[in-house]
């Protein structure tokens, strides 16, 4: 199977530190039916949802998820979620593991060109989506046991995080645009809609509005789903043109930063350049409306086609460029992940950033925010500053990012007493860290004992069929130092081959000289 990173965790950026892509499958995968799994436990892993909040993904039992992955892979459109319903406003791209770049520009054209028409945009978000998506409602049959095989059983919500879980909540989906289509109809109400998974956009005249409100919130009803009062809004075309910017101001940065390399007569200047599109981040960022669209101009900017094919070998660095440069980590820490291979390469940025690491990575250790944790743990290691890594173990050790907590096993910054305290922790949703535990005891006398305390979910013990699935799919990996991983220098490598192909998907997209930026996507934070 191709692209199980992408599959196992689709959009989130933390799917590049994931090594399933490495890991042995079983020989019988094909034969491994519901009776040969059980019910099992996912991992939590927190990410930042705004400034105070946060919202849980939850990564499954990586047998059971293959299990799944080979019933679902067969339906129809499970890799063309686009073709399901034509309402959908975006597609996504497995070989990237997000959406196709031009997915939002065709459909903010679509958007300006409907408010043209219509009176107003009505934004409104169903609550708790994924929470409450009762399966029985989607007829899936047999393949329901392997979702709620995933998940301890549960039927009643679908977990966060895995590409399957998107398309079974796009099918879901499809069903509530289908009869708000229909009740439109039958009411005689103009209205042209869409939709980013629980996101909906209603283009109706003004007054409809309370019509349209009313629709959704019967449909709704009808599967036990409710409007989500906090996210309801109403744009005309002048508000959502001024919401909008992220693009244009990427084009002012983009042609403004070419225009000063070029002597009047277009020639090319000589001599080194001086980081002038840093300072304009920091500017325009200030003028966005909200720190969801801050974060999209600053992240998407660093992972632009423009940005990643600079001539560095022509830059220098000044004082005031790291300044800015850690001001915008500290804001968004993925950026991180796409600066960091580019700027490691000045002695003076190697100079000034371990004490901004220092200090930061201490901090995020006291939140909830696990992946931020992760990304300054990538630049930490990836610049060798082990000895801040180590100065924070203990705090790593009381949080439950199993991800951080694997990282600091297969490097070897656990001492003798925190390997015994984590001995202590056999409970079934522990299991990510526990696999890495036992790979790092490296006990090859008891790894069947190990696997059977460690790794075994609770409701295959005892049954032969289902236990003999699980032990010699973990002793197999096991026993080949398979992690679920990636070190750091094949994580960096792993980013820049994401990065290159996002510049392959965006060559094949109609763009001037001036527009060869990551296309705006404005649910880049919208985790869906």
């Amino acid at each position: 199977m191709d692209n199980l990173n992408n599959l196992y965790n689709f959009k989130n950026p933390i799917r590049h530190f994931f090594n399933i892509d490495n890991i042995i499958l079983p020989n019988n995968l094909d034969d491994i039916d519901l009776n040969g799994i059980s019910w099992t436990s996912p991992i939590k892993f927190r990410i930042r949802k705004d400034e105070k909040s946060y919202r849980v993904l939850k990564f499954p039992n990586i047998l059971n998820f293959l299990c799944a992955l080979r019933e679902f892979k067969e339906m129809d459109n499970f890799y063309d979620i686009q073709d399901i319903d034509e309402r959908k406003r975006v597609n996504p791209n497995i070989q990237t593991g997000d959406f196709k770049s031009n997915n939002f520009s065709e459909k903010l054209e679509n958007d300006f060109n409907s408010l043209c028409i219509f009176d107003n945009l009505i934004r409104l978000d169903i609550k708790s989506f994924y929470g409450r998506l009762y399966l029985h409602n989607l007829d899936l049959k047999e393949l329901e046991r392997y979702i709620g095989n995933m998940n301890n059983g549960n039927s009643n919500e679908v977990i966060l995080g895995n590409y399957i879980s998107l398309f079974i909540a796009e099918r879901f989906l499809k069903i509530i645009s289908d009869d708000l289509y229909k009740k439109f109809q039958i009411e005689n109400i103009e209205c042209e809609f869409s939709y980013f998974s629980d996101d909906f956009y209603f283009f109706c005249n003004k007054e409809d509005n309370n019509k349209v409100i009313k629709i959704f919130d019967e449909v709704l009803e009808k599967y036990e789903l409710e409007r989500n009062n906090d996210k309801y809004s109403v744009w005309s075309y002048e508000e959502y043109s001024d919401y909008n910017l992220v693009e244009k101001y990427w084009k002012k940065i983009v042609s403004e930063d070419r225009l000063r390399c070029r002597n009047a007569d277009g020639t090319e200047k000589k001599g080194k350049r001086n980081f002038y599109f840093i300072n304009q981040l920091i500017y325009r960022k200030s003028n966005l409306k909200d720190t969801k669209l801050q974060k999209v101009f600053i992240n998407n900017f660093f992972k632009s086609t423009y940005y990643n094919n600079l001539s560095w070998e022509n830059y220098e660095l000044q004082d005031f460029n790291c300044h800015q440069l850690f001001s915008m980590f500290k804001f968004s820490p993925e950026i991180l992940l796409y600066t960091l291979p580019k700027f490691k390469k000045f002695d003076l940025f190697i100079k000034k950033i371990e004490k901004f690491l220092s200090v930061r990575y201490h901090n995020s250790l006291e939140t909830n925010f696990f992946e931020e944790q992760l990304y300054y743990f990538y630049a930490i290691k990836s610049l060798r500053l082990d000895d801040i890594l180590i100065k924070n173990k203990d705090s790593v050790l009381n949080k439950n990012n199993q991800i951080l907590k694997s990282y600091y096993l297969i490097y070897n910054f656990f001492d003798s007493n925190d390997i015994d305290i984590l001995k202590n922790n056999i409970d079934e949703d522990q299991w990510f860290v526990n696999y890495h535990l036992i790979l790092s005891l490296n006990d090859v006398k008891n790894l069947e004992d190990n696997i059977r305390t460690y790794l075994i979910p609770k409701l295959a013990v005892g049954k032969p069929s289902k236990e003999n699935n699980y032990l010699k799919f973990y002793k197999e990996n096991l026993e080949s130092k398979k992690t679920l991983i990636k070190k750091v220098d094949s994580l960096e490598l792993g980013i820049q081959e994401y990065i290159n192909l996002k510049i392959s998907e965006r060559s094949n997209i109609e763009e001037t000289e001036e527009d060869d930026t990551e296309l705006y996507d404005p649910f880049e934070y919208d985790y869906f």
